[in-house]
């Protein structure tokens, strides 16, 4: 998406340089294909001789291959056919006739150039909407991705706290920084984190069928865990294990009390706050 985007702040940006042949080069085209005369047309290709070298390499090139296209048009038809007087008076009558064409060309080409510019400006005005809409569609969706990623933290945030009140409690405090330090609780604060869990919700035991003979120590600190707001890293710490083997623990304690499967995480963290 981020490349599409690109793309199309690229193309909105973009400018296109179509540049038309001059009007002599124009005219020495149609001399030579109506009349077949390359000396008028040499004389037309001449007032280009100046400027040819600040022109596009396709104008160069193509003004190349109609001068030796004059050039042979010229021997094959040569001027000395025509008396020099009236050579004369028929470049001056061409002249003034390609003057007053000349201008006509020019205010047609200026409209042309107008319309092509305002054109141009709609298409790019017409991109940058495209591009505009497509970010702001795409921070919509980040913006709603968000919203239920926070909706989500907070349900999680509720079921934690619809157990354990006040949930900072001193225990709790404890457990959290010695598992930022790496270490496990001794057998007195695991201890401790039963009577408060206890003194909270005194048949949270014989509610979840945690006093059964099945259920093992460390099943019964991870259920007590569980009941807190750590973290899941912080719990595998405080357990000794990984967070995928915490994970593997908490669906195999939920399918062997409860005698169904558990789909995910979330499931078994509501049982045990339930």
């Amino acid at each position: 998406m981020a490349f599409t985007l690109l793309t199309i702040l690229l193309a909105a940006c973009s400018e296109v340089d179509e540049r038309p042949f001059p009007p002599q080069m124009q005219y020495a085209q149609r001399e030579m294909d109506e009349n077949h005369d390359g000396t008028f047309a040499l004389y037309l290709l001449s007032e280009l001789e100046d400027s040819i070298d600040e022109m596009p390499d396709y104008i160069q090139t193509r003004y190349k291959l109609m001068k030796s296209e004059a050039e042979k048009a010229k021997q094959m038809q040569p001027a000395y056919q025509y008396q020099h007087d009236d050579l004369y008076h028929a470049l001056r009558q061409r002249d003034s006739l390609f003057s007053q064409q000349i201008s006509e060309e020019r205010e047609a080409l200026e409209q042309q150039r107008q319309k092509y510019q305002e054109s141009l400006r709609q298409n790019h005005l017409w991109q940058w909407l495209g591009a505009i809409v497509t970010l702001g569609v795409v921070v919509a969706l980040y913006l709603l991705w968000l919203r239920h990623r926070r909706k989500k933290n907070d349900e999680t945030d509720k079921i934690g706290a619809s157990i354990l009140q006040p949930v900072f409690s001193d225990i709790i405090l404890r457990l959290g920084r010695l598992a930022d330090k790496g270490e496990q609780p001794t057998a007195d604060e695991w201890e401790a984190l039963r009577q408060h869990v206890l003194s909270l919700h005194p048949d949270w035991l014989h509610r979840h069928g945690l006093d059964s003979t099945n259920v093992t120590p460390q099943d019964l600190q991870l259920c007590l865990l569980s009941t807190t707001t750590l973290r899941s890293k912080q719990v595998a710490t405080l357990l000794g294990v990984s967070q995928q083997n915490l994970r593997n623990l908490r669906v195999r304690l939920y399918t062997r009390i409860c005698g169904q499967p558990c789909n995910s995480v979330e499931q078994f963290m509501a049982w045990v706050r339930a």
